[in-house]
């Protein structure tokens, strides 16, 4: 194990002293108050008066306190910058912390983030919809006796459209548009001229104002103009469709309970997308696009 060196201060004996510990490999020995070696790593130790290990030790304090100082004075500019705006600088002054946890109970179920250009971070929990304005989180809750509430607790998806719209998947409200003007929800209808399910699991762009919309029961298609909802003209494989992802070569993508799909643009017809792995594909539940291209 390499010795620790804290600050110019050598501990001894296993104990660390000072401020911050440095790892090195080539630490010098450890020697009693009074004692000075004439050269580090080898030969005896030299004897030395109390008054010079005394001056030794003063010395060292000063420079451990010139170097707190010039600490003080380099966090001083983050230490101001903490108003609203400023985050950054504040976790600057967290050193190796990069993340802060929110330990509530409305955050434990998270399965959907999306982040508007507002800035607003709006996450779809098992008990509801969530709003992170930097500060402070703002609840969305199902309540049957007020107008324009959530239509389900349990929030499968979040998603923000080329029009900056917030659509909300929920496990058996079916699908809800956020009204930001009145601070409520539209919801789609289930069955006859909306979803074909209420379980709306995936969202994503249809690449001309729409939305693709997978389901317990299927993919469904909304058209951005008309706000109609139709399934596509091919029925997939498998019934439940679990993600979605319109890639930048336009390749429609769709994670099934039964494997992965694809619709290259132009095409009208889906295709099993091979599976490198043996024994078959497995249930796809979530999908990206890396900065190469890849799936």
């Amino acid at each position: 194990m390499p010795a620790a060196r804290s600050l110019g201060i050598w501990p001894c004996g296993g104990e660390l002293r000072g401020f911050r510990h440095i790892h090195s490999s080539a630490a010098p020995p450890c020697r009693k108050l009074g004692q000075r070696p004439s050269t580090y790593g080898s030969g005896a130790p030299a004897t030395t008066s109390i008054q010079d290990a005394g001056l030794e030790m003063a010395k060292r304090l000063m420079r451990f306190g010139a170097a707190l100082l010039a600490a003080g004075c380099a966090l001083a500019p983050a230490a101001q910058a903490t108003g609203p705006g400023a985050w950054p600088h504040g976790w600057a002054l967290e050193g190796n912390k990069v993340f802060l946890h929110l330990p509530t109970l409305d955050t434990a179920g998270v399965r959907s983030i999306a982040q508007d250009r507002q800035g607003f971070l709006w996450l779809g929990s098992d008990s509801g919809l969530l709003r992170w304005d930097g500060y402070r989180l703002h609840s969305y809750a199902q309540d049957p006796g007020t107008p324009g509430a959530l239509a389900d607790n349990y929030v499968r998806v979040v998603y923000i459209d080329e029009r900056e719209r917030l659509w909300v998947g929920t496990n058996a409200g079916g699908l809800n548009r956020y009204d930001a003007e009145q601070d409520a929800f539209v919801g789609l209808p289930i069955g006859a001229g909306g979803t074909r399910d209420g379980n709306v699991a995936a969202l994503t762009s249809d690449g001309q104002g729409g939305l693709w919309v997978g389901t317990g029961r299927g993919l469904d298609h909304l058209d951005g103009s008309s706000g109609r909802v139709d399934p596509p003209s091919e029925r997939l494989p498998s019934a439940q469709v679990n993600a979605l992802l319109l890639d930048r070569q336009g390749t429609l993508w769709v994670g099934t309970r039964g494997g992965l799909l694809r619709r290259p643009a132009g095409a009208a017809r889906f295709e099993a997308a091979p599976w490198p792995a043996p024994g078959g594909a497995p249930a796809v539940t979530a999908l990206a696009q890396d900065l190469a291209g890849r799936i």
